[in-house]
């Protein structure tokens, strides 16, 4: 979509990057991320940086987000954490052998997918019997939640990080679900983290996966966004319900006239 497209906001900046082709599942998403995280940061030092999606909303007002920082311990990040044996199995699946091809996880080609999906059967299974492991010794590996807000101090180790985060990330599947929660693990950031058992409550976004892949909220789901306790929402989709998305920007607009 090109720039002139999109809608501009009245009361704050909006800068628009571009960088190169994105791909579900792939390191590119991590690559976007960081541009992202960099552009931020180099424009101001914010308090934090909030990660959304082009399907997410806010389901409280600025000044509802702002008080609440305003009011945890200094320096707390809000990073979901996934837990369980399937947790620990995608994991393993994504972390322990080398996974090519990872652009091509999902595609609008049924045959390239399976061809692809094939190749990379074969070369783990050949990983399997030479003994190949990929595990960085040290490394505790953690999936969550993409969608995060960070602190600038944790935004500019990410990016302290970068290289070392290509490396140990490049042909893992669906990465952007595991460097951040892996790198904060790791490191003193940890004790920073404000719910490490509720992965929806770490990250303070309302996300609804026993209903959908995640479910796409419509006007009957109004009493339950309206009142909920999070940042953000997602999903939401104009072409399936625009009725919502109506509901959620109207309600924001006569909190922020009330404020």
């Amino acid at each position: 979509m090109h720039s002139a497209n999109i809608h501009q906001p009245e009361e704050s900046n909006m800068t628009i990057i571009s960088g190169p082709a994105i791909y579900w599942g792939d390191i590119s998403l991590l690559d976007a991320e960081l541009m992202l995280f960099h552009k931020a940061s180099e424009s101001n030092e914010y308090m934090y940086y909030h990660l959304i999606s082009g399907q997410d909303l806010p389901v409280n007002s600025q000044s509802y987000i702002h008080e609440f920082c305003d009011n945890v311990k200094t320096g707390t990040n809000f990073l979901g954490y996934d837990h369980g044996s399937e947790c620990d199995r995608q994991i393993a699946s994504r972390t322990t052998y080398y996974i090519p091809f990872t652009k091509y996880l999902k595609t609008e080609d049924c045959l390239k997918t399976r061809v692809y999906n094939r190749l990379r059967e074969n070369i783990t299974r050949i990983q399997k019997k030479l003994g190949i492991r990929r595990h960085k010794s040290g490394i505790v590996f953690k999936k969550g939640c993409e969608w995060a807000s960070m602190t600038d101090e944790f935004v500019r180790y990410i990016l302290s990080q970068k290289e070392n985060l290509k490396k140990t990330f490049r042909g893992v599947p669906c990465c952007d679900e595991l460097y951040k929660q892996t790198l904060a693990w790791n490191s003193k950031f940890k004790d920073t983290i404000y719910d490490l058992n509720d992965e929806y409550m770490g990250c303070l976004r309302q996300i609804d996966w026993k209903r959908g892949n995640p479910y796409t909220y419509t006007e009957k789901d109004e009493d339950i966004l309206i009142a909920s306790d999070r940042f953000f929402a997602r999903k939401f989709d104009s072409a399936q319900d625009r009725r919502i998305i109506d509901i959620i920007t109207s309600n924001l607009v006569h909190k922020h006239k009330g404020c």
